[in-house]
């Protein structure tokens, strides 16, 4: 018996040493290799799918038609005429730009009277425009609760008006030279016509669901509702 104990040992202990008398490895490190490069494998994907998709969410250029649908679903008929709303304020302040197309062409005073019944409660009191300045601001803009289309168009809608005041504060303090010679109404059916032009491509976008990307305006306007959202 102890001869055979000795002869299973030797034999044991050859198959598990090579011929360089080294210990060979045993099998189960293998395996447990090979689950640890599949569980590192697959959080590494993941992540990279999640930060794609993160930074995909927080920068809305980046969104397809079909990202967008997947990821912040596509706005409801609702949404988007409340978006579109929102380019009525800067329409408002621009009619007065309009008012030499006004006079030499009838067929224009469409655009005057369109918005003529909001025009009554939008040019009621002084302190009207100033009031809905501050209400789209902290209530539609920086409530993180609303649709980020919603609060989008807003925000762009009140960049948008800015610009029309800065073009009316330069006619209202023109030079009487200017106001007097033919740069002045150049200068104000040029505003007109493209400031309109701008609203209505914004609210045709708008109406269709997508984002309205305007040069320098839209920059802003992302880094004011992305503000929010961390604010």
């Amino acid at each position: 018996r102890g001869l055979r104990h000795r002869h299973r040992h030797r034999v044991r202990a050859r198959r598990r040493t090579g011929s360089d008398g080294h210990r060979k490895m045993a099998v189960r490190p293998h395996t447990k290799a090979r689950r640890t490069w599949t569980s590192v494998h697959v959080p590494k994907s993941a992540s990279k799918r999640d930060t794609s998709t993160r930074a995909r969410i927080n920068d809305p250029d980046m969104l397809g038609e079909e990202d967008a649908d997947a990821v912040k679903g596509s706005p409801s008929a609702l949404w988007r005429a409340a978006a579109a709303a929102m380019y009525l304020i800067p329409w408002m302040d621009c009619l007065m730009l309009g008012r030499f197309i006004f006079q030499e062409w009838t067929s224009f005073q469409i655009f005057h009277d369109l918005p003529m019944p909001l025009l009554m409660i939008y040019g009621c009191n002084a302190f009207m425009p100033l009031i809905i300045f501050f209400v789209l601001f902290l209530c539609v803009v920086r409530n993180t609760k609303l649709p980020h289309f919603l609060r989008f168009s807003a925000m762009q809608s009140i960049m948008l008006d800015i610009v029309v005041m800065l073009a009316n504060i330069l006619v209202m303090y023109a030079p009487s030279e200017v106001t007097h010679s033919i740069l002045m109404p150049i200068f104000m059916n040029a505003s007109f016509v493209s400031i309109l032009a701008t609203i209505f491509y914004c609210m045709i976008h708008t109406l269709a669901g997508r984002y309205c990307d305007l040069p320098w305006i839209s920059e802003a306007v992302y880094i004011q509702v992305t503000a929010s959202e961390f604010g």
